[in-house]
């Protein structure tokens, strides 16, 4: 096809730099709003931050009984949330999707009153939404946490303002969720568990991660341990016996 050069039409050279800015502009828009999107997307993992996934420190429980409120030494256990892609991840979430009890007979069971709830980042126990994760960085979510068990019988059925707390026998393993359900699933004890979860993001597609949760020793009182022993006990002989594994869905 060939293109007149005379008065009556456009000539090639001419046609190219009129249509130039119009294409150009079109092929920005579809790499902004398709290719860069599908490349620069962000990726989030979920990692296991051994380095600072277990902490003590003294917290005030409120969870389990809305009158009773005070000081308890805990060993909190965290994971990590990390961006591996290209962009930043935008208003990050991880949903919690069924908890499940492993059986003695091996099958898995969804412990009764779950609901669908989130998991709260550390530092930031009254929102489930992060704001950010920079791409190459990790967030860091709080699994749950143990109370210390001889401090927690100290206070539990006592009476507190003449109202009388029954807190259970055993504090268990409480999960960090928000908001508070008014049932008391996200407490559990010794045994093996399956935790669904998605990581999701405004920006991003969603995540789904499983994490297997074998927890022992959940009676332990690393309170009257001395340290100044000439034999001080191993961790393992005074500290919550926490088995954390992380699976790819």
């Amino acid at each position: 096809m060939e293109f007149n050069a005379g008065n009556n039409g456009l000539g090639t050279v001419e046609l190219i730099v009129l249509l130039f800015p119009g294409l150009a502009a079109l092929t920005i828009a579809i790499w902004e709003v398709g290719f860069k999107r599908w490349i620069y997307k962000p990726v989030l993992n979920l990692v296991n931050i051994s380095k600072h996934a277990r902490q003590e420190i003294p917290t005030r429980l409120v969870e389990l009984d809305p009158n009773c409120s005070f000081s308890c030494s805990a060993q909190w256990y965290r994971l990590g949330v990390r961006n591996d892609g290209k962009e930043c991840a935008e208003n990050v979430e991880v949903l919690i999707t069924d908890i499940l009890r492993v059986l003695e007979n091996g099958t898995a069971q969804t412990i009764e009153g779950f609901i669908p709830t989130n998991f709260t980042w550390t530092h930031l126990d009254d929102k489930f939404f992060m704001p950010q994760i920079p791409r190459k960085t990790s967030k860091s979510l709080t699994l749950g946490y143990v109370l210390n068990h001889e401090a927690y019988d100290r206070i539990r059925n006592r009476t507190i303002n003449n109202l009388s707390i029954n807190l259970p026998p055993d504090p268990g393993f409480i999960l960090a969720v928000l908001p508070k359900p008014e049932n008391d699933f996200y407490v559990i004890y010794e045994g093996r568990y399956i935790i669904d979860i998605t990581i999701a993001a405004k920006n991003s597609a969603p995540f789904p991660f499983r994490i297997i949760l074998n927890l022992n020793k959940l009676d332990a009182d690393w309170n009257s341990i001395d340290f100044l022993d000439i034999n001080p006990p191993k961790k393992e002989d005074y500290l919550p016996q926490i088995e954390i594994k992380i699976i790819k869905r």
